[in-house]
C-alpha cells in the first residue's frame, strides 16, 4: 500500500535527488556493543548467500523453500539497527510485578532491554543456522560423491575464483591428504593454531562448488609454533618486521613496488592497539591515551603461509592476541585480533550525571605512507571519496564502510578489506566524546596522512547505549598493495572476496545425486565487477526467481547472465525495487541466458521466469480436527508423475471463498500432508493461531522446481474441536533469557524474560530454579507461579501514554529473582500452564552467576551539630560490615558495624562486607560527611526532586559540583531560584556569589540575572545589588562560574537570593522551546 501510494504521487510531485553522501555522526552508537555489532555485520554479508544456496537446493530437488525462517532472520537483522540498544529512562517505565524494589525498575529496563536487543542478532543467526543445516543436508544428497569423505567448497560470488579456504577437521581425526577431484592432484595444506586446516582452492566456479577428496586418519591434527623475538618474515611480495613492544609491525617493505609502506614518522606501528579512556568526571581534563606495553611472539613457518601470533599487554583489555597471516603466493595479509575487554568502570550514575568518567574508545592503527593519495571507500549504494563526495555539515571524523577502503595515487595504493569492522577514521584517531548532543567533527578538509584507524569499540555515545562492554571481542581485516588507482587495483573485488570467503562442508559416503561430482556453477556472469546480491524464489507478486545485480566499478556495462540452475527460461523482465514488473523485457540468449544494461554504480532487479511444466492437480483434499487447536490436512495428486513438484503452499482463512495471498499464507511443506497448529513466529512474521470450536477454510497450491505455481486446490472447511473434547497442552516456552542486574549499578538480582505463548487459555507460567545444572523441575524447586490473567496498568517510557492489559497480552514477560546469594550460579526453566491445569514442555535451561551489591550508607552528607549514620546491606546474606573513618579501606581488623552511630565532625567513612572466614572486603562504599554553617535556607519554589543534591542544606554544605552535573547540583526546571538564608545573627555582608552551571547540551543554562536582597527582620527586604549574565554565555558548551553580586557593606541577618531561570530553551538551540534548567550548587556569602 505504501509503495502504491508513493507511485501515485510521483506523477504529481518531483522527487529531489542528491548525489552526495551524508555520513551519520551517530554511526558510533552500535560500537557501544561491539561484540554484537560485529556479529550483525557478518550476518549482513552472509545472509544473502544463505538465501541463494537455499534457492539452488530447492530448485535442484523437491524440497520446501524455508521462506519463513529466512524472513525472520532478515527481520531480526534489520531491527538490530534500531536506535535503542541500551535504554535508560528518567521517567516511569514498566515495572515487573515480581520486583519488590520498584525504584530498580529503570535498572531492570536498562539491562534486559540490552539483552532483548542482542536477541535480534542471536535469533537472526539461529534462523540462518537452521537454513544452512537444511541446505547442506540437501546438497549432501544432491551432489554425486565418489569417496568416503568429500569436501565441498562453495563460492558465494558470481565469478570464478581461487582463494584460501579453511575447514574444521572432524573430531579426533587428522588430515592425511587432500585431492582436487577436478585435476586429480594432491593439494598442499596447513594446520593453524585453532586446528583448522586450510589450503588454496583453485578455480572454484562462479556461485557454485568444487569438490575435493578428503583422506582422514586417526592422528590428531596439530600446529607447530616456535617462540621468536621481534620476528621477521618474507614472501614473494613483502618483508615484514615486527615490533617487540607493541606487537605491531614496524616495517612492511613491498618488494614489487620497492618501497616501505609504513609511515615511519607515525605515532603508531602498523596493527597497533590504541586505547583512550576518561578517568575523571571532567571533560576538560581530557582522556588518557594508552598503547601496547610489551609483546611476546610465536611463529609458524608453514608450507604456504607464515602465521605470527603476538600476545600484547595493554591498558583496557587482557589476553590481547594479534594474529597476522602472510601467504607465500599472495600479496594479501590477513589480520585477526581478539581480546578480553576490561570493564571501563563506567556506571549508570556516571551516565545520569553526564560525567565522562569511564568513557572509552579502542582503535587499531594502520599508518600507511602513500604520497598524493586519494581515499575511496564503499558504501551500500556506491563508492565515494570522503569530503569530496559528502554534504557540507555531515560528520567527518568516522565513516561506516562496506567491504573496502582504498588509499592510492595514480601509480599505486593499498586496499583495506573489512568483514566485521564498521567504522574507519582517516588521518588520526579521534572519537567523538559526545559531551553534548552535536559533539562530532565537521571539518571539510581532507586527511593530512594516509592512515587508516579502525574504530572497534566505544561507549562515548550519549544516550540509549551500553555504559561498559567487558568480555571477549574478535575482529578481522586484510590489506594488500596494488599498482594503479583503486579501480585499476580492483579494490572492490578484494573487499568482496574478504567479506564473502569460500565456505565448506563435508559430505560423508558415496552416493549418486542430481548434481555433478567435481564442480558446478549455478549462475555465471561475463563481468567481474558485477555483484549478485539476491537470488530467491519470487514471493507473493509473481512467479519464477528474483535476481538483483549491482555494478561496483563505476562503469556502465552490458551484462550476460547464464542461469545454469534453470533448465529453460520463458522470459526475463526488469522489476522495480519492490519486485513489481516493469514494462521492460530483456533479451534471451538461448535456453538459460539473458542480458541487460546496468549503469555505473547502478542496481537492476530482474524477474526470471522458467518455462512452466505441467503439474498434476491436487485432488481428494480433506481435513480433520485433531484437537481444539490442531488440524490435519492431506491430499492426493491427479497424476503420479509429480517429479517436477518441489513443495506445496498451504493457505487458510476464517472466511469462505477467500483469495490466496501472503496474508492467508500458513507455511510450506514438501509432503502431501500438513499439521496446522499454533506456531509462535518470534520475529516479524505473523503468528499461526488456531482457536477452539472455530471453522477454518483451506486451500493448497503446488509449486514446481522452477518456482512456477500449479492450479490452486478446491477449498475445504474444517472445524476445530471443543476444548472439552480434546484440549491441546501448552506449547514449549521460547526465548528464555536470564541476566544479572547489574554489573554497573548498586543492585544484585537476576532478571528473566521469555516469549509468551499464543494460546488463549494460558493462565500462568511456573518458574523453576536450582543451583544444579540440568536439573529436573519439580515441586521442591518451583520459584514462582506467575498469574498472567491479572490486568496491569502502566505508563509507557517517556510518559507518552497509559496502557492497560492482561500480562499475557505482552509478547514477553519479565520476572525478577531477588532472593539470591552473592557469587552463586542459578539455573532456571519456565513452563506454561493452561486453564485446565495442563503443563506444557519446559523451556530451555538458562543460568546466571550473581555478584554483590555495594553497601548503602544512610545519612545526608551535610549536618549541623551531629548526624546519625548507618549501613544497609542490600544483599541477602549475613556477612559482617566493617568500616573506617579515615578514608582507608576496611580490613578484618577494622571496626565491626553493630548499628547506627553518631558523627559530629568532618569525616570520610568507608565500609565493606566480609564473608565469615575471609579477609577480602566486597561491596565497598565510601562517602564524606561535613559540618555545614548554622544557617537555615527557605525556598519560595522547591528544587526538582530529580536534582535535589543534599536537600535543604545543598546550597550551604560546601560541596561543589563540576562541569558534568553530578550529585552536588540542585536543579530548577523552568522555575526561578528564590531562597532566603537566615544567618542566625546580624552580620556584615558585602558580596553574595551564586555558583551556577552552563551546559546547553543537557539544557542547563545560566540565569538571566541574579538579584540579592537583605533584611534585618526577615519581613522587609531591600535590594542590595543585581547582575545580568552575558547573553553570549548561553551558547557556551560548558561553563561553571561563581556569579558574584558585590555591594557596600550591609549589616543584616537575612539574605534573599533570586536567580531568574531563562524559562525555555532559546530558538537557536536544537531543542528550542523545551523547558530549561537552572543549576546551583552553592551560595557563598561574604
Amino acid at each position: 500500500m505504501y509503495f502504491e501510494d508513493l507511485s501515485r504521487q510521483q506523477n504529481k510531485e518531483s522527487f529531489q535527488i542528491f548525489d552526495q553522501d551524508v555520513p551519520n555522526a551517530w554511526a558510533d552508537e552500535d560500537l557501544t556493543d561491539a561484540e554484537y555489532a560485529a556479529k550483525a555485520k557478518r550476518l549482513n554479508a552472509s545472509l544473502p548467500t544463505t538465501e541463494k544456496w537455499a534457492t539452488f537446493a530447492s530448485a535442484s530437488a523437491p524440497k520446501a523453500f524455508p521462506w519463513i525462517d529466512i524472513y525472520q532472520s532478515y527481520h531480526s537483522l534489520l531491527m538490530w539497527g534500531e536506535h535503542t540498544n541500551g535504554a535508560h529512562s528518567e521517567g516511569p517505565v514498566f515495572s515487573p510485578p515480581s520486583l519488590d524494589d520498584q525504584t530498580a525498575a529503570n535498572i531492570t529496563y536498562y539491562e534486559l532491554e540490552q539483552e532483548m536487543h542482542r536477541d535480534l542478532v542471536r535469533e537472526s543467526k539461529l534462523f540462518q543456522d537452521k537454513v544452512i543445516k537444511a541446505t547442506e543436508t540437501l546438497f549432501t544428497k544432491q551432489i554425486t560423491t565418489k569417496s568416503k569423505n568429500t569436501l565441498v567448497i562453495n563460492n558465494p560470488l558470481v565469478r570464478k575464483r581461487s582463494d584460501y579456504v579453511y575447514f574444521e577437521i572432524p573430531k579426533n581425526k587428522g588430515v592425511r591428504k587432500i585431492i582436487d577431484n577436478t585435476t586429480g592432484k594432491e593439494v598442499e595444506f596447513q594446520i593453524d593454531e585453532n586446528n583448522l586446516a586450510f589450503f588454496y582452492a583453485q578455480e572454484v566456479p562462479s556461485l557454485g562448488y568444487k569438490t575435493f577428496t578428503l583422506h582422514l586418519d586417526n592422528s590428531k591434527a596439530s600446529a607447530n609454533f616456535k617462540t621468536e623475538t621481534s620476528p621477521k618474515i618474507e614472501n614473494d611480495f613483502y618483508i615484514i618486521t615486527f615490533d617487540a613492544k607493541s606487537g605491531g609491525i614496524k616495517s612492511l617493505y613491498d618488494k614489487k613496488l620497492k618501497r616501505e609502506l609504513i609511515d615511519q614518522n607515525a605515532n603508531f606501528k602498523l596493527n597497533e592497539y590504541y586505547y583512550e579512556r576518561f578517568e575523571s568526571t571532567n571533560y576538560q581534563e581530557g582522556s588518557k591515551k594508552y598503547q601496547g606495553k610489551s609483546a611476546t611472539f610465536k611463529v609458524q613457518r608453514g608450507a604456504f603461509a607464515d602465521i605470527i601470533i603476538s600476545k600484547v599487554e595493554a591498558e583496557g583489555s587482557k589476553d590481547i592476541v594479534q594474529k597476522v597471516t602472510i601467504y607465500k603466493n599472495s600479496n594479501q595479509i590477513d589480520f585477526e585480533v581478539s581480546f578480553d575487554k576490561d570493564s571501563s568502570g563506567r556506571t549508570l550514575d556516571d551516565y545520569r550525571n553526564y560525567s565522562p568518567k569511564g568513557k572509552e574508545g579502542l582503535f587499531y592503527c594502520l599508518p600507511f605512507n602513500v604520497p598524493n593519495f586519494t581515499i575511496k571507500h564503499e558504501l551500500a549504494g556506491g563508492i565515494m571519496e570522503p569530503i569530496e563526495d559528502q554534504m557540507e555539515g555531515s560528520s567527518t571524523d568516522y565513516y561506516s564502510i562496506q567491504n573496502f577502503s582504498d588509499i592510492s595515487n595514480n601509480d599505486w595504493g593499498i586496499t583495506l578489506a573489512v568483514k566485521d569492522v564498521d567504522l574507519v577514521e582517516y588521518g588520526k584517531p579521534r572519537p567523538a566524546y559526545w559531551s553534548k548532543g552535536d559533539d562530532y567533527e565537521n571539518i571539510m578538509k581532507k586527511a593530512k596522512h594516509s592512515h587508516f584507524y579502525l574504530y572497534l569499540l566505544n561507549n562515548m555515545f550519549f544516550t540509549n547505549v551500553r555504559q561498559s562492554q567487558p568480555g571477549p571481542k574478535n575482529f578481522k581485516w586484510s590489506v594488500r598493495s596494488h599498482t594503479g588507482n583503486w579501480r585499476e587495483g580492483k579494490a572492490y573485488n578484494f573487499g568482496r572476496d574478504f567479506a564473502n570467503p569460500l565456505t565448506s562442508f563435508i559430505s560423508v559416503g558415496k552416493k549418486e545425486g542430481v548434481l555433478p561430482s567435481k564442480s558446478n556453477s549455478f549462475i555465471e556472469l561475463d563481468s567481474e565487477s558485477i555483484l549478485c546480491s539476491t537470488i530467491k524464489p519470487a514471493e507473493s507478486n509473481g512467479e519464477g526467481y528474483i535476481m538483483r545485480f549491482v555494478e561496483v566499478s563505476g562503469k556502465e556495462q552490458i551484462v550476460t547472465v547464464k542461469a545454469h540452475f534453470i533448465k529453460q527460461i520463458e522470459k526475463a523482465n526488469l522489476t522495480n525495487l519492490v519486485e513489481v514488473d516493469r514494462n521492460y523485457p530483456l533479451q534471451l540468449l538461448g535456453d538459460n541466458s539473458f542480458k541487460f544494461i546496468i549503469p555505473a554504480f547502478g542496481l537492476r532487479t530482474i524477474r526470471v521466469v522458467p518455462v512452466k511444466s505441467q503439474l498434476p492437480e491436487i485432488v481428494k483434499f480433506i481435513g480433520s480436527s485433531l484437537s481444539d487447536s490442531k488440524i490435519n490436512l492431506t491430499w492426493n495428486l491427479s497424476s503420479s508423475k509429480n517429479n517436477d513438484i518441489s513443495y506445496y503452499k498451504v493457505f487458510r482463512s476464517k472466511t469462505p471463498n477467500f483469495t490466496t495471498s501472503l496474508r492467508t499464507f500458513v507455511d510450506n511443506t514438501d509432503k502431501p500432508n500438513f499439521i496446522d497448529e499454533p506456531v509462535l513466529n518470534i520475529r516479524g512474521w505473523q503468528n499461526n493461531k488456531l482457536e477452539p470450536e472455530t471453522s477454518y477454510y483451506y486451500k493448497v497450491e503446488a509449486i514446481g522446481k522452477n518456482n512456477r505455481a500449479g492450479k490452486v486446490s478446491s477449498e475445504i472447511r474444517v472445524q476445530t474441536k471443543k476444548t472439552e473434547e480434546v484440549n491441546e497442552k501448552p506449547k514449549k516456552v521460547l526465548g528464555l533469557v536470564s541476566t544479572l542486574i547489574s554489573k554497573i549499578t548498586n543492585n544484585n538480582y537476576i532478571g528473566l524474560y521469555f516469549y509468551t505463548n499464543i494460546e488463549k487459555d494460558i493462565n500462568k507460567y511456573n518458574v523453576y530454579r536450582s543451583t544444579e545444572k540440568d536439573f529436573v523441575p519439580n515441586k521442591t524447586n518451583i520459584l514462582a507461579e506467575m498469574d498472567v490473567t491479572k490486568t496491569f496498568e502502566h505508563v509507557t517510557p517517556h510518559g507518552f501514554a497509559k496502557a492497560t492489559r492482561q500480562l499475557k497480552e505482552y509478547n514477553r514477560l519479565l520476572f525478577v529473582d531477588e532472593d539470591i546469594q552473592p557469587f552463586t550460579t542459578y539455573y532456571y526453566k519456565v513452563v506454561a500452564v493452561d486453564d485446565a491445569g495442563q503443563i506444557g514442555d519446559f523451556s530451555r535451561e538458562v543460568h546466571t552467576t550473581t555478584g554483590i551489591a555495594n553497601l548503602i550508607l544512610v545519612g545526608a552528607s551535610g549536618f549541623r551539630e551531629s548526624r546519625e549514620v548507618s549501613f544497609e546491606n542490600p544483599n541477602n546474606n549475613d556477612w559482617e560490615i566493617r568500616y573506617t573513618k579515615d578514608g582507608s579501606l576496611p580490613t578484618t581488623n577494622s571496626t565491626l558495624y553493630t548499628g547506627p552511630f553518631e558523627i559530629n565532625q568532618d569525616v570520610m567513612i568507608t565500609g565493606s562486607l566480609f564473608e565469615i572466614g575471609t579477609d577480602i572486603g566486597r561491596g565497598t562504599v565510601h562517602r564524606g560527611f561535613q559540618k555545614v554553617k548554622n544557617f537555615e535556607v527557605s525556598y519560595v519554589t522547591k528544587y526538582d526532586e530529580k536534582w535535589k543534591s543534599s536537600g535543604d542544606f545543598a546550597l550551604i554544605d560546601n560541596y561543589r559540583g563540576n562541569l558534568t552535573l553530578g550529585n552536588n547540583w540542585q536543579g530548577f526546571e523552568v522555575n526561578d531560584m528564590d531562597v532566603t538564608i537566615d544567618l542566625k545573627k546580624a552580620t556584615d555582608v558585602q558580596s553574595v556569589a551564586v555558583s551556577c552551571l552552563q551546559n546547553f547540551g543537557t539544557w542547563v543554562f545560566f540565569p538571566n540575572y541574579i538579584e540579592v536582597f537583605t533584611s534585618e527582620d526577615g519581613e522587609n527586604f531591600k535590594s542590595a545589588g543585581r547582575i545580568e549574565t552575558i547573553k553570549e554565555w548561553q551558547r557556551l558548551v560548558s561553563k561553571q562560574a561563581d556569579l558574584t553580586v558585590s555591594f557596600p557593606i550591609t549589616n543584616c541577618r537575612y539574605v534573599r537570593v533570586f536567580a531568574q531561570n531563562i524559562g525555555y530553551i532559546p530558538e537557536w538551540h536544537n531543542f528550542s522551546g523545551a523547558k530549561a534548567w537552572l543549576f546551583v550548587d552553592e551560595i557563598i556569602i561574604k
